[in-house]
Parts: structure tokens; C-alpha cells; sequence
């Protein structure tokens, strides 16, 4: 990361970003994932600006649950949208114990990481559209993201709940694509957000929807529509967590039906968990109704008993927090729902109970 283009998003922040020598420290000695972990977060709080300073705390702070009522089996780790941050989904992945950055290449992620920060406080400002189309930036991302090395996990038990390929945080897509290629390979789930969607470059212009990142235009519809195919799905239900991940989230009705982004479900309570994540994923996708669903958090409170008097927990991104529901508790902390659409990503391990 070059001095010139920390102190060019400064400018535009108005904001002093400090550019220092790595102080994590790139000693090949400091390979753990929680040690590397401490490092980047040490070498982040010491160039970011303190009005951005929180804006990694809730991936600093991953609160453990345990859920005495519905069996876990195993830890299950889950990220919120990540509003379309390459190095945010690194440094999640970092957290969930599936990507490790080689000593060489954890300067590129901390100068990443300032730069998200700094350029997402200002929502959908110069210094965003500055970001996103960032030749800089893009090469750094590219770079990175060759870099890395992955660990296999069980499957199921590191979910992402979407929003990570077209957002505010955009800008190199090719690179994203092959890092999420690489996370559902070694185990990670990958929910389709709404910002999934494909715009064609040719029109587009919408920071929200990462339209001025140049790597558009080598990144075709036929790239998305395979990308989307191999690694993304609208939902997934795993027997031995009880937990049913989406991005939208779902909505009991008093009919007996389940209102969802896809459509309503009649007679849902006859239906296994299994079998209603197999018919959202057999739905078509479409932005504009996932993009307007939206359930209250009153609705959200769903524990219904489904067939065979299985029970569910539901868990969802999207409605600008990161929401989890377990038997009419609010299981996550409050500060997360404020900071989500403002670029901060909420996370949750739940852990087996005792």
C-alpha cells in the first residue's frame, strides 16, 4: 500500500489516517490464527482515525452463545452481510479459523482493512466511490487474496449470510469470486443476499450496488450465474445444529402459512426444516423481492413446531442487522443492530451446551 493513496483517502474522509510500519509485526514465529488475529486488529486500531476505530469491534468481539434448549453438536460460527468488504470476509474467515495470510501479505490486509473502514464511515460518499474504483486497491485485493491459505472445516459449521459480492465495499469481484470459491471448498456455507444480484455494467451507477468498481468489466453475467450456482444458496438447514440459515428470514402468518422472500408456503407445519430449505432453494432468484422483504423483529420471533415436531432456529441477515432467534429470545447482542448498515459486520459462535 502505497503512502500516496492512504493520505489521498484521508483527504477525502477528512481524516488522519497515521501510516506506520507494520505493527503487527510480519515474524513468520506469529502463525496462529489467534495470534494473527491480534496482530491485524493491533496494526488497524493504530492507523485508523478514532471516529472509525469501532468499525471492526463486533469481529473483534465474537460473543459465544450456548443453547441449552436445541441441541449444538459443535460450534457454528455465523458472519452478517458483509456489504461486499474482500478484506472483511478475510478477516472473518481469519476468525473462524478457515483462512491464514502469509507473513509477507498482512500488510496488504491491514491497509485494506483502514481503507474499508475510513471510506465506509461516509456511507455512500467521494471517499466509497473513490474505493470502489480503485485501480490500487483492486491489485492489493488480487494480491492478497493469491496469498492465502484455507483450512478444511466441517461443513455447515462457518456460514456466511450474504451481501458479499456487490455492495458499498466493492471492488475487486474476480478476486472476491475466487475467495469465495475457495471458502465453500473447504466447508463454509454462503447464503445468497439480494446484493447477489447482477447489474451489467453498461447503466450502472449505484455506489450500493459496487457500480464504479472497474473489475465490472471483466466479470460477465455468465462469471456471476456459474458463481452463484457453485457456491451460493438461498438457504440451509443442518440437523445437527436445528439452525435454518437464509438472508431474508421468514415470517409466520395467522393463516398457517410462512411468508418468505420467494412467496408464501401454505401448510409449512407440515413441511421438515430440510424440506422447506430444499423449496427456497429451488426458487428463482429475485433481488427486487428479497430486497423489499424485509420481517419486523416482532415477526422474527419464530419457533414454530414443524413436522415431526422438529423445532428451528432461524437466523438471517438483511434487515440491517445480523438477527438471531432461539424460543422467543433475542439471543444477540443490541449494539450490533445500529452499526450494521453503516458497514459493520456482526458475528455469533454458538457452542454446544454443557
Amino acid at each position: 500500500m502505497t503512502t500516496s493513496l492512504v493520505r489521498g483517502f484521508a483527504a477525502l474522509s477528512s481524516t488522519a489516517v497515521l501510516v506506520v510500519g507494520l505493527a503487527m509485526g510480519d515474524s513468520a514465529n506469529a502463525d496462529s490464527p489467534a495470534e494473527q488475529l491480534d496482530q491485524t486488529y493491533r496494526c488497524v486500531e493504530q492507523r485508523l482515525a478514532p471516529r472509525a476505530v469501532d468499525f471492526y469491534d463486533p469481529l473483534g468481539d465474537v460473543t459465544a452463545y450456548t443453547r441449552p434448549r436445541v441441541g449444538v453438536t459443535r460450534p457454528v460460527t455465523i458472519f452478517g452481510d458483509m456489504d461486499g468488504g474482500l478484506a472483511r470476509t478475510v478477516l472473518s474467515g481469519m476468525r473462524a479459523g478457515m483462512v491464514s495470510v502469509p507473513p509477507g501479505h498482512r500488510e496488504d490486509l491491514c491497509s485494506l482493512l483502514v481503507l474499508e473502514a475510513e471510506s465506509a464511515r461516509h456511507a455512500n460518499g467521494q471517499s466509497l466511490k473513490t474505493y470502489q474504483a480503485s485501480r490500487e486497491i483492486e491489485t492489493i485485493q488480487g494480491r492478497l487474496v493469491g496469498s492465502l491459505h484455507f483450512q478444511q472445516v466441517e461443513r455447515g459449521s462457518v456460514v456466511w449470510l450474504g451481501d458479499i459480492v456487490f455492495d458499498r465495499l466493492t471492488n475487486n469481484i474476480p478476486a472476491m469470486a475466487k475467495l469465495l470459491r475457495a471458502l465453500r471448498e473447504n466447508g463454509a456455507v454462503i447464503i445468497t443476499g439480494n446484493h447477489e444480484w447482477y447489474y451489467k455494467p453498461a447503466g450502472c451507477t449505484n455506489v450500493v450496488w459496487g457500480c464504479l468498481a472497474e473489475s465490472r468489466a471483466r466479470y460477465t453475467a455468465e462469471d456471476h450465474q456459474r458463481l452463484l450456482a457453485d457456491v451460493f444458496v438461498a438457504a440451509h438447514y443442518d440437523p445437527a445444529d436445528h439452525l435454518l440459515h437464509t438472508h431474508t428470514g421468514v415470517k409466520a402468518k395467522a393463516d398457517g402459512s410462512l411468508s418468505t422472500s420467494a412467496g408464501d408456503v401454505a401448510g409449512y407445519r407440515d413441511k421438515t426444516p430440510p424440506e422447506l430449505a430444499a423449496w427456497l432453494n429451488r426458487q428463482p432468484y429475485d433481488w427486487s423481492a428479497m430486497t423489499n422483504f424485509r420481517p419486523s423483529d416482532a415477526a422474527m420471533e419464530f419457533t414454530e413446531v414443524f413436522g415431526g415436531n422438529q423445532r428451528v432456529s432461524l437466523v438471517h441477515g438483511h434487515n440491517d442487522c445480523f438477527s438471531l432467534k432461539e424460543h422467543w429470545v433475542v439471543a444477540m447482542n443490541p449494539r450490533y443492530g445500529f452499526r450494521c448498515h453503516i458497514m459493520s459486520t456482526a458475528a455469533v459462535t454458538l457452542t454446544p451446551s454443557p
